[in-house]
């Protein structure tokens, strides 16, 4: 589970309780395990992607490290 914490002024609530709200809403999905959760700070919104190229190579080590099959990303997706 990740957690995109953008920085400015258009953050609603503290970060860290987001975090831990979607972690315990996807550990109630049938299925689901969790392997992890992170908080991601953010300075802004990469371009095409929203995470900037080393967090996502950090993401994709992880994925192959641990086997994983689903990553979650709480957080607002907009074009």
């Amino acid at each position: 589970m990740l957690h995109p914490d953008i920085s400015g002024p258009g953050r609603r609530r503290d970060p860290a309780s987001a975090l831990e709200e979607a972690v315990a809403l996807a550990a109630a999905l049938p299925g689901i395990t969790l392997v992890g959760a992170e908080l991601v700070r953010l300075l802004r919104v990469a371009p095409g992607m929203l995470f900037g190229k080393g967090k996502v190579e950090d993401i994709r080590a992880l994925v192959e490290a641990r086997q994983v099959e689903l990553v979650l990303v709480n957080g607002q997706v907009s074009p």
